[in-house]
């Protein structure tokens, strides 16, 4: 319901921004890939490959529809593609992935507002043992920007179903919906945000819980040009809809910072601190977290190397909860290739993962792991 009022909403403004009488000269534009589409063939082929659509060119198929209406701009964009992966379904074959996305936008006031909206599906074989587990794949997005002198400012309504998984092959685990509404301004080097947003999931994919988590959030940074830092502060207030009793507060406050001392490095630390507040019982939980990040790149970009660094402690006031834990990664790539650096490649990683738990003795972690790939690309 909440979703059909939004959409009712989004409609309404959309047509009233678009139902500008056609001007002289306006232009209507249809742009697509012929290459892809040849005469006599379907829009949506079948796979003909084992990474995806591939027509000749190795693209998917493509297609867009503008629309200049005075000093007011209408566009649709779709897109489809299929997918075959490896997994194993009911009846042991290759399961094929279809997505479509259905996307429109449009620009008032010379630019200064714009309206967007987006419908995007993912489903699977429905042959597959996975997909009868899903729950409507989809995504559905709409949302308003604009922008006064310094002024930045906008709200955005997103709601995404249990299964969906977008074009760089992330899938959501949890159906969630969220709305957000969120205003920036710039005054030279400092930069100001604020946003308040609203999120509604069910605790563990189950329907009979439902909550809602409210947050306000306000971001203060202060950018030159070899150097840059960062305050933030959040508040989140989360209530179960069948136990309003069973409220939780959590307030995160975080500064960062960045320092480049030379083009190719670059050396960013980060302090926070994390309380969390459960109303109906009285316990609180404070989490100080620290972390280093190191990055360097080569100028000719043919040597790279990465070093994160983490540590957090997080204790409670019933010490039921007494926890340290400690991660570091080290990355480095070295680009080998003679004529294009990326047709040959070593990479190293390394990684370390201690997690001590001075409660519970035997909730402990404690990896090392050491990764390395040599990649060659022939032709």
């Amino acid at each position: 319901m909440r979703m059909l009022i939004f959409l009712e909403a989004f409609l309404i403004a959309l047509c009233i921004f678009t139902s500008t009488p056609w001007a002289e000269g306006s232009q209507v534009h249809l742009g697509s890939h012929k290459s892809l589409i040849p005469h006599g063939v379907n829009l949506f082929p079948p796979i003909s490959g084992n990474d995806g659509l591939r027509n000749p060119q190795g693209l998917p198929i493509k297609a867009s529809l503008s629309f200049n209406l005075g000093e007011s701009a209408f566009s649709v964009k779709t897109t489809y593609v299929e997918k075959k992966q490896k997994l194993t379904g009911l009846s042991g074959a290759r399961d094929q992935r279809n997505f479509m996305n259905f996307a429109v936008s449009s620009s008032h006031f010379g630019g200064s507002l714009t309206s967007e909206g987006e419908l995007a599906y993912s489903n699977f074989n429905p042959t597959t043992e996975e997909s009868l587990k899903e729950d409507r794949p989809r995504l559905f997005r709409f949302g308003l920007k604009g922008n006064w002198s310094r002024l930045r400012y906008g709200t955005e309504y997103r709601s995404v179903g249990k299964g969906f998984v977008n074009l760089k092959g992330s899938k959501t685990t949890v159906g969630r919906e969220r709305a957000q509404v969120w205003a920036s301004h710039s005054f030279g080097p400092i930069y100001l945000r604020t946003s308040l947003t609203g999120i509604w999931e069910n605790i563990g994919n189950d329907p009979n819980r439902p909550r809602v988590m409210r947050t306000a959030t306000t971001l203060l940074s202060y950018g030159r040009p070899t150097w840059n830092a960062a305050l933030s502060s959040g508040f989140t207030l989360i209530k179960e809809r069948f136990n309003l009793r069973r409220k939780t507060v959590v307030f995160s406050h975080s500064i960062r910072s960045s320092y480049r001392p030379a083009k190719t490095f670059t050396v960013a630390p980060r302090l926070s601190l994390k309380e969390i507040r459960n109303q109906w019982s009285g316990v609180r939980t404070y989490t100080p977290s620290a972390s280093l990040s190191l990055n360097y790149r080569h100028p000719k970009d043919v040597l790279s190397f990465r070093c994160v660094g983490s540590y957090s402690r997080s204790r409670s006031n019933d010490r039921l909860r007494n926890t340290r834990t400690l991660k570091a990664t080290a990355n480095l790539i070295w680009k080998m290739g003679d004529e294009s650096p990326e047709d040959k490649s070593l990479s190293l990683k390394v990684t370390v993962d201690r997690h001590f738990d001075f409660v519970y003795r035997n909730n402990y972690r404690n990896v090392f792991s050491a990764e390395m790939l040599f990649k060659v690309v022939s032709f």
